[in-house]
């Protein structure tokens, strides 16, 4: 029997027609199916070097598939990357949704009722036995649930019904878009995992020397966490590039702020008066850090008796710019990291190397430990990079 790969007519990047697909649009992924007698509840290489779907319950019977598309695409913007949760006509969603389309679709920001903006999903975050919203709470092996859980799993996921135990219906939830075992909750400093605290991403133990987070503020209790995303992303202007320092309401921002986000995400404005323009994107984690995200500095301020008028990278062990979000900091010890108007290299995601696609900064190489990222899709190929802003 042939594979889902050697079925091919032509390579899929010429976007020719292969068995099972209908050109640009094909039918949507069918979970679970079929395939050499097995269940399929996700998509699976198993049999070719791409992830792949059924789009029919049994491909061993129709011969039926797509190969599945693994970022978010198409969409009102630009396929900029799914949001969770969001909310749509009122109602919070966990995971993609095919209300009123054909395809999984998701939100880009946090509430599509405001922002109006959307992507295909991922079919690799697709998956279960269910196309129906996420339930809670629902009972689980007679345990109440009120949030996704990777119980069983490896992936998020929740019922769709109140009662898992009666029906079992169930589905993945939404992931960050970089990865992790978390939605799109906002990266939370400082954090401690294994014991010390981390006021910024860190690569610690991460195979690829990816920056990560935990999304609650004790990793070894809770062990929430996603990959740090290294480029701004979705809001109102398709992930354009943020301006620092900009005006919101009647404050000047040196960084990135979460002010009037009611989920605490961290955001910038991409244009210097946010106020007369009402451009935004979410900002990216790498450039984040301190014990008061989201604050904004409180020029001027008081540190070790004497007075600055500017960021300052005075006694900071990582040489970056620092400010207190108060006026005091030798009282209050609050702060947070500035960001330069430069702080957004060329980078491109994803990109290869070694032959893995990265979908954020690595350290991978690199004796210093900074991070770095490709300028091209393909570094195996162009040989070209840059350091990141951390």
């Amino acid at each position: 029997m042939a594979s889902p790969t050697a079925m091919c007519v032509l390579a899929w990047a010429l976007a020719l027609l292969c068995v099972g697909t209908q050109g640009a649009d094909p039918a949507p992924c069918v979970f679970p199916f079929t395939y050499k007698g097995k269940v399929y509840k996700a998509c699976t290489t198993d049999d070719s070097n791409r992830p792949w779907c059924a789009t029919t319950a049994n491909y061993d019977q129709d011969k039926a598939y797509r190969l599945c598309s693994e970022d978010a695409y198409g969409g009102n913007s630009v396929g900029q990357p799914c949001f969770f949760p969001f909310v749509y006509k009122g109602q919070t969603f966990h995971a993609c949704t095919r209300m009123q389309s054909h395809l999984p679709w998701c939100a880009t920001t946090s509430d599509y009722d405001r922002d109006q903006r959307w992507s295909y999903c991922p079919d690799t975050m697709l998956g279960g036995n269910s196309e129906e919203p996420c339930t809670f709470p629902f009972i689980y092996k007679g345990r109440k649930y009120t949030t996704c859980t990777t119980v069983d799993e490896k992936r998020p996921w929740c019922a769709t019904t109140s009662n898992y135990d009666a029906h079992q219906k169930w589905r993945y939830c939404g992931t960050a878009a970089a990865g992790g075992n978390s939605d799109s909750s906002p990266c939370v400093f400082p954090f401690i995992y294994k014991g010390k605290p981390y006021n910024n991403c860190t690569a610690i133990n991460d195979e690829m020397g990816r920056p990560w987070c935990a999304t609650t503020p004790n990793y070894d209790k809770d062990h929430l966490w996603r990959f740090c995303l290294s480029k701004a992303y979705g809001g109102n202007s398709n992930g354009q590039h943020c301006i620092f320092p900009f005006v919101y309401k009647t404050q000047l921002f040196h960084s990135c702020t979460n002010a009037g986000d009611n989920m605490g995400n961290s955001w910038c404005a991409t244009t210097e008066d946010y106020n007369q323009d009402k451009l935004w994107s979410y900002c990216p984690d790498i450039i984040l850090g301190g014990n008061a995200v989201g604050k904004s500095c409180v020029i001027p301020f008081l540190y070790n008796k004497k007075v600055y008028y500017t960021c300052t990278r005075d006694g900071a062990s990582t040489g970056k710019l620092w400010c207190s979000t108060t006026r005091n900091y030798d009282v209050d010890r609050k702060w947070t990291y500035c960001s330069m108007p430069d702080y957004d290299k060329p980078c491109v995601f994803p990109f290869i190397y070694k032959k893995f696609k990265f979908r954020t900064c690595t350290n991978l190489a690199q004796a210093t430990g900074k991070f770095w990222c490709s300028r091209t899709d393909n570094f195996d190929r162009d040989h070209q990079w840059s350091y990141c802003p951390a």
